[in-house]
C-alpha cells in the first residue's frame, strides 16, 4: 500500500514538474508577455515625441501590451544609444537608432557604441530635412541676407542647435558661406526651438512642422529648407541651395533598434508591430504633416543603412593612408566612423576635429574634409552628396 502510495505522490509530482515545464515554454515563446520600453534620446516634446507617442500606441495594439516611452536626452543621443546597448536582448528593451548614432564615435571623445555591431536593426521610420529659422526681430529673410548679417554681428548672432545631425547641417553651412558660426548646444530640438522663440539664440535649425506652427504664429521666420527640393509643406520656403549655396542639401534619418543579440523571433515580431504602425493612415498622416517622408523597412533594410553610414561604405573612405597637402595623414579609423555622409568642409565640431581642405575634391566639390578621429587618426571622405544620409543602392 505504502509502495502504490508513494508510485501515486510521484507520478503526480513529476505531472507537475512537467506541467510547469511547459508552461514556462509557452511563457518563454509568447512574446512580449510584459510592457516593452522604447528608449528616446530626445527631450519630451520634441519631434521624436510627436511621432512616437502615436506610432508606440498603434505598435501596442498588435503586440497586445504597452509601449512605454522613456526619455534619455543628452550626450548628442549618446546617453539614449548606450542605454540601449548595454540592455538585455531580450526584447523588452529597444530604442531610437538614428543618423546621430553612426556619428558619434567619430566626433566625441567619450567610447561610444558601435553602430553596427552594438544593435540589432529593427525598421527604419522616416527620412527627412530640416527648416532653418530665425527669431522675427532678425532682418534677414534669406540665407545670404543671414549670413551678411551674421559677418556683420560677430558675437552678437548665436545659431542654437539641438543634436548632432543639426549641428552638422550648420557647420556645413558656415564652411559653405565661409561663416564662423557661434552654436549653442541644446539637449534637444525643444530646447533649442524655445530659444529661438525667446531670442536667446537668433537662428536654429527645426524640423518643418514644428517650424511652420512657430512661424504660422509669427515669433519666427523661416529663411530656407535643407532639401534638394522645397517641401510640399511650405512650398513657399527655397532651399539653401536655390539661395545660392549650390548642392547643399542636410538630411536626417530615426529608425529602431534594439541590443545585439536580440533573437530573430523577436525581431520578427516588433518589426510586424511597428512597420504596422508606421504604414497605418493615422501615423502615415501625421509623418508627412511634419514634411518628413515615412520610410518602414525590414530589418536587413535598416541594418544595411546604419552600415551605410556608420561605416562609410556610402563613398569613398581612405582607410590606410590618405592624400593631403605637403604629404600623407596617418589613417586611424580607431572606432571613429563619420556616417555615409560625403562631408564638403566644416568648422570645429563638438570635441572632434573636422579640419577643410582648400582644393577640389575627386568629384569636382569644392572642398574635401579630414576628420581627426577621437583618438587622434585621421579619415578623409570626398564627395558631393554633402550632409545627405541617402539609402546604399
Amino acid at each position: 500500500m505504502k509502495q502504490t502510495r508513494y508510485s501515486r505522490l510521484g507520478f503526480l509530482a513529476m505531472l507537475a514538474v512537467y506541467a510547469m515545464a511547459l508552461s514556462m515554454a509557452h511563457a518563454q515563446e509568447r512574446f512580449p508577455s510584459k510592457p516593452v520600453r522604447l528608449i528616446v534620446p530626445y527631450t519630451a516634446g520634441g519631434p521624436g515625441d510627436r511621432q512616437l507617442r502615436p506610432i508606440a500606441a498603434h505598435a501596442a495594439k498588435r503586440l497586445g501590451q504597452q509601449v512605454l516611452l522613456d526619455y534619455r536626452p543628452g550626450a548628442q543621443t549618446a546617453i539614449g544609444g548606450r542605454l540601449l546597448a548595454q540592455a538585455d536582448p531580450d526584447g523588452y528593451t529597444i530604442g531610437m537608432v538614428t543618423v546621430a548614432t553612426t556619428m558619434l564615435p567619430a566626433i566625441t571623445k567619450t567610447p561610444q557604441p558601435d553602430p553596427v555591431k552594438s544593435f540589432t536593426p529593427i525598421t527604419q521610420i522616416n527620412y527627412g530635412h530640416f527648416s532653418i529659422v530665425v527669431h522675427s526681430s532678425v532682418p534677414a529673410r534669406n540665407v545670404m541676407e543671414l549670413v551678411a548679417y551674421a559677418k556683420a554681428n560677430p558675437g552678437k548672432f548665436n545659431f542654437g542647435v539641438g543634436g548632432s545631425s543639426l549641428e552638422l547641417a550648420v557647420a556645413l553651412l558656415g564652411s559653405e558661406t565661409n561663416v564662423n558660426w557661434s552654436m549653442i548646444r541644446y539637449k534637444g530640438v525643444a530646447p533649442s526651438r524655445t530659444a529661438v522663440m525667446a531670442n536667446e539664440v537668433q537662428a536654429a535649425i527645426d524640423l518643418h512642422g514644428f517650424a511652420k506652427q512657430q512661424a504660422d504664429s509669427g515669433r519666427i521666420r523661416i529663411i530656407a529648407v535643407t532639401g534638394p527640393k522645397r517641401s510640399p509643406i511650405i512650398p513657399a520656403v527655397p532651399t539653401v541651395a536655390e539661395s545660392g549655396v549650390p548642392g547643399y542639401e542636410a538630411g536626417f534619418w530615426w529608425g529602431l533598434g534594439g541590443p545585439a543579440g536580440l533573437p530573430p523571433a523577436v525581431v520578427a515580431t516588433l518589426n510586424d508591430a511597428f512597420v504596422s504602425a508606421i504604414r497605418s493612415p493615422e501615423v502615415d498622416e501625421l509623418i508627412r504633416a511634419e514634411g518628413t517622408d515615412p520610410t518602414p523597412s525590414t530589418p536587413q533594410e535598416l541594418g544595411r543603412l546604419i552600415g551605410f553610414c556608420g561605416r562609410g561604405e556610402g563613398g569613398p573612405f581612405v582607410a590606410g593612408g590618405a592624400t593631403a597637402p605637403g604629404g600623407s595623414l596617418p589613417v586611424n579609423t580607431g572606432g571613429g566612423h563619420l556616417s555615409g555622409y560625403y562631408l564638403q568642409g566644416m568648422t570645429p565640431l563638438s570635441e572632434g576635429i573636422l579640419q577643410a581642405r582648400g582644393r577640389q575634391g575627386e568629384r569636382q566639390c569644392r572642398s574635401d574634409v579630414v576628420l581627426v578621429t577621437n583618438d587622434g587618426g585621421h579619415m578623409e571622405y570626398h564627395g558631393c552628396a554633402l550632409l545627405s544620409p541617402h539609402r546604399p543602392a
